[in-house]
């Protein structure tokens, strides 16, 4: 991008008086050669030394390279930035400045920066020089506490120690003065004060599209594997830097976030800001529950740079920081959240969390749902069951766990981030018993009973969000207190009998409804659903005995063949609760199947009317019909 303004850095100077020009190229050696964009009438004048690859202190390094093969060419030598001009404004030339006798003891003389910005500009013409077109200072009563550049007298060697000024080679200070020969007493890189007569122009930023240009030309971001805020999306944070120079306004931040298509940066108090561009969780062990909130965003379309914090009980920790949105996290053992700033809040685990967070403002409109209980819809399993019982470990458990594995009883490990392998594994299984939150939230979403294992290791002490979990979903919270108790469960199946018996979880409809209650509150990003218009839904119900897999995906391709966007079916027959494996993958993003099992109740009329209270945020109208009607004019239809 330097590339640019070089020939008109060069002219420009040359102009100015000075006889030769060096440049240190640190361009990589297939990049656009340097020399190709300048002048061929002063070409001769300009001294290009290549040095290609990365180079520790490369300004000075190369400063003081020159120095020692040049010191005795010329009478005096600046080092400046390709950003950087010598204004003289009451002599011709550089060589009438010099030769003033106030500089007859000089060894350094000091230029003031003079700093500037955008011009409050976003785009210009660049290709008018950069000194004609920005002309507004930024700064002008205070320059960075006056910095400055030198020029050095020739035929004698300096050592640079900073590419603000030089030293003696004894490392003394040179004898330095300002633009009027005034002798400074150990300034470093600063003059005493404000010069209007000569100083450095320094372009700080140009223009905000100049500077995208600039700092993202050559930057190859991985972003599909982005961390956090110091590698991949290092680039960002250069940000910070242009609009502590320049006034931030939401005009340019628009721009930014449409030219990079980016959304996890913001103004917020008139500052810039940029959040963690990922899917925010704590990822420190494999782990089954934690990697759901990475899987869901995959299922649902997210970008993974759209800064969500999904899953955990994480707001107290540090890596909830830089969350732009929080879509289902929990308070960190009932601790006070990092983020009090409820707008960033979407849903939450549940109703303790809630709590906690109704300190700091309305939290009315910031749902309860845990994201694991959308397992069910995200994934159809096909196993079938197998085991009487499943326990499912925590990753920190299952070395003590793994001994009750059996015939009978299988152990889950959830240390592992194939989230379909432990999805499968749960339903072949008509029982949970689990030392995992989520191993719980992923048995209630397929309608399996579960209860948490409490054991002598662990004492309860990450009990508050098991109750967070509960009060969601509206249920006593119990536990199998101990592995005695657990140990007694196994042995005798009227034990075990008893438990199941005994166990309350939420019913099909109600894990739905919380399904679509929680996509409701989706944040405000690109997802599987935010393209619909057109909607149509359907169901299938127990009794249709002339519904068969064939009618369903025939049905299927005639509503999008007419022009339907979108297809939601709600399942109430166990048959094909596994409908949409057969669905062609070319569609699967347009049909969203959710299963209503075991309701004994006629429930369309209410599955209807909580779909079309949380989901018109994604659609222009609905329409329910049947499937063997085939027509457009259809039995219920509605507008958002």
């Amino acid at each position: 991008m330097e590339n640019d303004y070089v020939n008109d850095w060069c002219r420009y100077h040359l102009n100015l008086g000075f006889d030769d020009i060096y440049i240190f190229d640190n361009n990589d050696e297939d990049y656009e050669p340097i020399e190709s964009r300048i002048d061929k009438d002063i070409l001769p004048k300009i001294h290009i030394i290549k040095v290609p690859g990365v180079h520790k202190d490369f300004q000075r390094v190369s400063y003081n390279k020159f120095i020692n093969e040049n010191y005795t060419k010329y009478d005096w030598y600046g080092f400046i930035d390709l950003d950087e001009f010598f204004v003289i404004k009451k002599f011709k030339t550089i060589k009438d400045f010099l030769s003033q006798k106030v500089f007859e003891k000089a060894e350094q003389i000091k230029f003031e920066w003079h700093l500037y910005g955008d011009n409050d500009e976003i785009k210009q013409n660049i290709t008018i020089p950069i000194y004609e077109r920005i002309t507004k200072e930024v700064f002008p009563k205070y320059r960075g506490n006056h910095l400055s550049k030198p020029i050095l007298r020739g035929k004698k060697k300096f050592r640079v120690t900073s590419h603000h000024y030089a030293k003696n080679l004894d490392r003394t200070n040179c004898y330095d003065v300002n633009i009027y020969g005034k002798y400074l007493n150990n300034t470093g890189k600063n003059v005493d004060k404000r010069y209007e007569d000569a100083y450095l122009a320094h372009y700080m930023t140009k223009t905000l599209d100049e500077f995208i240009n600039q700092k993202f030309k050559r930057i190859e971001h991985n972003y599909d594997n982005a961390t956090n805020l110091m590698s991949q999306e290092e680039p960002f944070k250069r940000f910070e830097y242009f609009f502590n120079i320049n006034k931030p306004t939401s005009e340019k931040l628009g721009y930014i976030k449409k030219k990079l298509n980016v959304d996890f940066i913001e103004l917020e108090n008139n500052k810039y800001k940029m959040y963690e561009p990922s899917i925010i969780h704590w990822n420190g062990k494999p782990n089954a529950g934690d990697h759901f909130a990475v899987y869901l965003a995959d299922k649902l379309k997210i970008n993974k740079r759209s800064s969500i914090a999904i899953m955990g009980s994480i707001l107290s920790l540090d890596l909830i920081k830089y969350a732009k949105y929080i879509w289902g996290c929990s308070a960190t053992n009932g601790k006070i959240p990092i983020i009090k700033n409820l707008k960033h809040y979407y849903a939450v685990g549940g109703k303790k969390t809630l709590n906690i967070l109704s300190k700091y403002g309305d939290v009315s409109k910031i749902v309860t749902c845990n994201p694991g209980l959308l397992a069910s819809f995200l994934y159809k399993s096909q196993v079938q069951k197998k085991y009487k019982l499943c326990i499912i470990s925590h990753w920190q458990d299952y070395d003590f766990l793994k001994d009750y594995n059996s015939t009978e009883v299988n152990v889950i490990n959830m240390k592992t981030n194939d989230i379909e392998s432990v999805l499968d594994k749960i339903n072949e299984c008509p029982l949970t018993i689990s030392t995992s939150l989520h191993g719980i939230v992923f048995s209630h979403s397929y309608g399996i009973k579960s209860i948490k294992l409490n054991h002598e290791r662990s004492n309860n002490k990450s009990i508050f969000k098991f109750e967070d979990y509960y009060t969601s979903i509206n249920k006593e919270f119990r536990q199998v207190n101990s592995e005695e108790e657990l140990k007694k469960i196994i042995s005798s199946d009227e034990k075990l009998k008893e438990l199941k018996e005994s166990i309350s979880i939420p019913s099909s409809l109600e894990i739905v409804k919380k399904q679509l209650e929680y996509l409701s509150v989706s944040p405000p990003v690109q997802n599987i659903f935010s393209n619909m218009k057109n909607i149509i839904g359907t169901f299938i119900k127990k009794e249709d005995s002339k519904i068969d897999s064939k009618k369903i995906k025939e049905w299927i391709t005639h509503q999008l063949n007419s022009g339907f966007s979108d297809i939601f079916i709600f399942n109430t027959k166990e048959s094909f609760k596994n409908i949409e494996n057969t669905i062609d993958q070319k569609i699967m993003d347009k049909v969203h199947v959710f299963n209503i099992l075991n309701e004994n109740d006629d429930i369309q009329n209410e599955v209807v009317s909580y779909f079309k209270k949380y989901m018109n945020r994604y659609y222009k109208n609905v329409t329910f019909t049947d499937i063997d009607d085939k027509n457009i004019n259809l039995k219920s239809t509605s507008e958002n």
